[in-house]
């Protein structure tokens, strides 16, 4: 018997478990997962558009300052040091 994920979500409700429809999405192959984007056909794993264009917006804003405070230095370095993390990770992910 091959079970609709909805229908899955019905039963679960009908038992008694609590189930937030908003976030309930039917299995894929396309992910996103710690703020990355994964397909596990294609085996590729990319850091999403939109977190992209917020750190290339960073950097273009940071060309043109000359001063900055301690909270705005911090927040860079946090953007950085993740979009770091993620290049180095992404290759190792999935080597063939």
């Amino acid at each position: 018997m091959v079970c609709m994920p909805a229908s899955v979500g019905y039963i679960a409700s009908d038992l008694g478990f609590t189930i937030n429809w908003h976030k309930f999405t039917p299995p894929s192959q396309c992910i996103t997962l710690l703020g990355l984007n994964i397909d596990a056909i294609r085996g590729i794993v990319h850091i999403p558009e939109k977190k992209m264009q917020e750190i290339t917006d960073s950097a273009d804003l940071w060309s043109n300052k000359q001063t900055a405070s301690k909270k705005e230095l911090q927040s860079l370095a946090r953007k950085l040091a993740w979009a770091a993390k993620c290049a180095k990770a992404i290759p190792l992910a999935f080597n063939p």
